[in-house]
This record gives C-alpha cells, sequence and structure tokens, in this order.
C-alpha cells in the first residue's frame, strides 16, 4: 500500500537523520566573540565528529584515525582544568601548538618552539576602537586574523611561562586574545576530549556593521563559508 510505503521511507529518513547528527555532523551556535574574527557571535556552523576518526556505534573497529594539526579549529570539553576543578562546558578554539611543542604567551602573543610570531596589522576594521586585528603567523603556517585590545591595554595581558605540550595533548588558544578562556588558563587539551572539527559556517546572523556591536540582520556575505 501506498501509505505503508511513504511511513517506511519517511522512517527511513528519520533514521538517517539521527544517526548523522548522532555519529557524524554536529551543529553549534557561536554564542560569544573569543574566536572573532574567524568566527562571530550569531555564525552556526556544521562541525565534523570523524574528522579525526572514523568508528561505528556498534563497533570497536576504528577506520581510521589522525591527529588534530596547528590551525585547526576544534569543538571540546575540558573535564577539569589545571586547578582540577571540574567543567561540562563546550568549547571551540583554535589548535596553536601539538605534543613536543614548547609553547610560550607574551601578552597575548605566541613563541612557538621559541621563536616568535609574526603580527602585522590587518586591514580589518573594526567601529570598536579598543580593538585592533593583526595578521598572525607561526613557523610556516598559514596568516590568521587575530584580536587584540589597543597597544596600551595588550600590555595589561597576561604572560604564560613557557611550557612543552604533552604527549596525546594540544594548546588550543581563541583568536580574540583579550577574551578568550583557553589553554593559557585551563592548560593543555587532551585530543580524546574533542568532539569534532569545524567545516563550515551555514548561517550567519549578527551585526552586519561590526563584529562587536551594530543592528543585527543576515551576514549573506559568511554563508557557507570555511572558516580558516
Amino acid at each position: 500500500m501506498k501509505w505503508l510505503s511513504n511511513i517506511y521511507w519517511i522512517l527511513a529518513a528519520l533514521l538517517a537523520a539521527v544517526f548523522v547528527r548522532s555519529y557524524m555532523i554536529s551543529v553549534y551556535k557561536i554564542p560569544t566573540h573569543s574566536m572573532a574574527p574567524t568566527l562571530l557571535a550569531g555564525d552556526f556552523i556544521l562541525a565534523s565528529q570523524m574528522a579525526y576518526n572514523m568508528q561505528m556505534p556498534w563497533s570497536n573497529d576504528v577506520y581510521f584515525k589522525s591527529k588534530p594539526v596547528a590551525g585547526d579549529l576544534v569543538v571540546f570539553q575540558f573535564s577539569s582544568n589545571k586547578a582540577g576543578e571540574k567543567s561540562m562546558a563546550q568549547y571551540l578554539k583554535r589548535v596553536v601548538a601539538i605534543a613536543g611543542d614548547e609553547i610560550e604567551i607574551q601578552h597575548g602573543k605566541i613563541v612557538l618552539n621559541g621563536k616568535p610570531c609574526q603580527y602585522d596589522k590587518s586591514e580589518t576594521k573594526v567601529l570598536n576602537a579598543s580593538v585592533q586585528v593583526f595578521n598572525e603567523i607561526c613557523g610556516n603556517g598559514p596568516s590568521r586574523e587575530v584580536i587584540f585590545s589597543t597597544e596600551s591595554e595588550a600590555k595589561n595581558l597576561a604572560s604564560y611561562a613557557k611550557e612543552k605540550v604533552p604527549e596525546n595533548e594540544i594548546y588550543v588558544v581563541g583568536d580574540n586574545r583579550s577574551v578568550s578562556e583557553d589553554s593559557r588558563t585551563l592548560g593543555s587539551l587532551p585530543i580524546d576530549q574533542i568532539a569534532s572539527k569545524v567545516s563550515f559556517i551555514w548561517l550567519s546572523y549578527g551585526s552586519t556593521q561590526d563584529f562587536i556591536s551594530g543592528p543585527n540582520q543576515i551576514r549573506w556575505n559568511r554563508i557557507l563559508t570555511k572558516p580558516r
């Protein structure tokens, strides 16, 4: 009967959607500006749960396994911070150092394996006079935009002593260095606490004049873009 066939296909579609949502793709809304200007409050993103390993829910077999690299944008939970305090909050940050790297933070700026990252002022303009946008290049990696407070205020950002990232862990920071809570205070992140890797922005709704303030509208120029 036709109605039974329709029910079958509806149920199959629902089961497929549940499977994809539960085991393959995660959907998130960015709530704050801690990753600005890369990700803005009001961005809706899709993230792959299978970026670093592929394992079926009914099996212990892992079909492939890889590790995050510097520059990846990852979603995760810190099970505990440096003080041993438990946390179930979800975070989205950028990987800036991997196992074996030595990292030091000087007033929000990165020194990686003894070499300071390069910082040049970006052409990106913001209405908020209290922040500046810079292009950050670490080693041979690609350029990415990061935010600091104005030069005078940036000097008040805390510095963090050199540390070596332990095996099977990564060091993550937010691109908005003045407001992000990340490995600087929470410590390095065990890679088994990574939930997914950011794929692309599928919708964006927020300020169209400035990513800090301004009237909210759909940001058409950000839809279906891949943050880097």
